[in-house]
């Protein structure tokens, strides 16, 4: 019997299992039992609408792996530990006790949405420690952890310059062990965040690239964090295809589907299928694909669509989202689309997808608005790097854009003494920039690190204040 790399059976082609499809058929026509909801003339009554198998039921259960009793050895042979990721503080991570072993950190890891991670974020902000270790690295080609073994080679001299010997092989033992795990490597992350101290370790599994970086500091840098924590609007996402229609809300990297019992189940589950004898005009498809698209835009008027005002992203084959353009009566769709079909892509990348276009579609509203304000005086905006300052750790700061590569150094505790600025690190500095956007983020505002060319304006940063 064919079994994949965790002993798991798959049944050979031709013979699928139907263990899981039972199931979900049964838990889908419990859910919809009741909820019989057809409007138009054609819609097939009796089309089976337990075909449809929601895309956040399909995933499979996480295999358990034990634990293989060996132990962590620094360079000098004296034993460090075992298990080190079983102890709290690991980010991104499915179930509430992950285990260890050849392959078991691999399976534990997963995709953090930014609900998830922002309590983690104000744990890693405040964190109070002499030696915090940051590294972000990004993907493709990560050869076995090759790309985390020469950060920690980099993290390590780091360390012996700063005076830091003793707990070199005690902070860095959490990650020797990530990069003896070679099924985690396998999986191929886009993106890795990675904090570590003498006390605490954290890994987030991240769904871009963040670039690579090493940073030994007092405090963990957080910047490359942004995008999963900086409290982005909200959209919506509307899957399309002849075969289904699926709503998702979402907000940054995160995607819940919308459970809508009336949804039609297709096109078929709206037009009454004909005998054709398997040909059917073009004329002839297009007028029953407008009609399929009119209940689903009914549909989702009636289920409450009708009194959002948030964006919606439409995904699906361009010729089709045309046609639902020109039927929809939601006056928030906008012109950005995720093009092809989309039936059988996992949810991750799903919302990866939809995030990339709505990052882009928000930075230009905020952009657009943060210009609008200074030309018209309508709201408080500094670029002035002191005022931004006072203001972020006063929690005046409702939007920061941030040039990329900017990285200013100095001192701030509070007003009314002045920040202390520096373009290169000295003994003692805080990063500045850093701290810019935690204390923005802390305090329920916004924070974008951008290309210099999207600034809205001329400077290294730019913040619009909730006041003066």
């Amino acid at each position: 019997m064919p079994k994949d790399i965790h002993g798991k059976y798959h049944p050979p082609k031709g013979k699928p299992s139907d263990t899981r499809k039972e199931e979900t058929n049964e838990e889908l026509r419990e859910e919809l039992k009741g909820d019989e909801h057809v409007s138009h003339q054609n819609r097939n009554r009796n089309k089976k609408r337990d075909k449809e198998i929601p895309r956040d039921e399909q995933q499979q259960d996480e295999p358990k792996h034990g634990r293989t009793g060996k132990v962590l050895k620094s360079e000098t042979g004296e034993v460090i530990g075992e298990t080190p990721w079983a102890l709290p503080g690991v980010i991104g991570r499915k179930g509430s006790e992950p285990e260890t072993g050849e392959e078991g950190l691999s399976q534990q890891m997963s995709t953090t949405d930014a609900k998830d991670l922002r309590a983690t974020f104000v744990e890693l902000a405040k964190y109070p420690a002499d030696v915090c270790v940051s590294i972000y690295l990004g993907g493709p080609g990560w050869e076995d952890g090759l790309p985390l073994k020469n950060a920690l080679r980099d993290a390590r001299e780091q360390m012996k310059k700063m005076g830091i010997v003793e707990v070199i092989d005690k902070i860095l033992a959490p990650a020797v062990w990530l990069v003896n795990d070679a099924a985690f490597w396998r999986r191929e992350p886009k993106g890795l965040a990675l904090f570590l101290a003498p006390d605490y370790h954290a890994l987030v599994v991240l769904p871009y690239d963040p670039g690579n970086e090493v940073q030994v500091h007092t405090s963990f840098i957080l910047a490359p964090l942004t995008p999963m924590v900086s409290g982005e609007d909200e959209y919506f996402v509307l899957e399309l295809s002849k075969h289904r229609a699926q709503l998702y809300r979402g907000s940054g990297y995160n995607l819940q589907r919308v459970k809508i019992p009336e949804m039609p189940l297709g096109m078929n589950d709206v037009i009454q299928e004909k005998d054709t004898g398997g040909v059917i005009r073009g004329d002839e498809e297009k007028k029953n694909l407008e009609l399929y698209f009119q209940e689903v835009d009914r549909t989702l008027q009636a289920a409450g669509l009708a009194t959002e005002h948030i964006p919606l992203l439409l995904a699906g084959v361009d010729y089709e989202l045309n046609l639902f353009r020109n039927v929809t009566k939601y006056p928030n769709v906008i012109k950005a689309e995720l093009t092809g079909n989309f039936d059988r892509v996992p949810l991750t990348e799903l919302a990866a997808a939809a995030h990339e276009k709505m990052q882009d579609y928000f930075e230009v509203q905020w952009r657009d608005k943060v210009r609008r304000h200074l030309d018209k005086g309508t709201a408080p905006v500094t670029s002035f790097p002191q005022d931004v300052i006072r203001a972020a750790f006063e929690g005046r700061v409702a939007q920061l854009f941030l040039a990329k590569g900017v990285l200013l150094w100095g001192k701030y505790a509070s007003a009314p003494v002045e920040p202390v600025i520096h373009g290169k690190e000295e003994p003692g500095d805080d990063c500045l920039t850093n701290q810019l956007v935690v204390q923005t983020i802390l305090h329920g505002g916004q924070a974008f690190v951008e290309d210099r060319e999207k600034m809205p304006a001329e400077g290294d940063m730019v913040a619009v204040l909730r006041y003066s």
